[in-house]
């Protein structure tokens, strides 16, 4: 895998837009059944005990846990 770092400020701000930019699509609201979030909570915490974390678990398992606590 190729990944270009930046090398000037100009580099990293345009980066920095680009990310911005594609993680808007993340931002938008869904509805989601509890049952699925539960279910991905589940296969998540199963994965972790065989295979630890990554660097984005727990970052996803707060946002599953206070998704879950919300919809009950």
């Amino acid at each position: 895998m190729n990944i270009n770092v930046p090398t000037t400020c100009e580099d990293a701000t345009r980066c920095l837009a680009r990310l911005n930019s594609l993680n808007a699509i993340n931002q938008r609201a869904v509805m989601i059944n509890l049952g699925v979030l539960k279910a991905a909570r589940s296969e998540i915490l199963a994965h972790v005990e065989l295979n630890g974390k990554g660097i984005m678990t727990d970052l996803v398992l707060n946002a599953l846990n206070s998704a879950i606590n919300e919809g009950q």
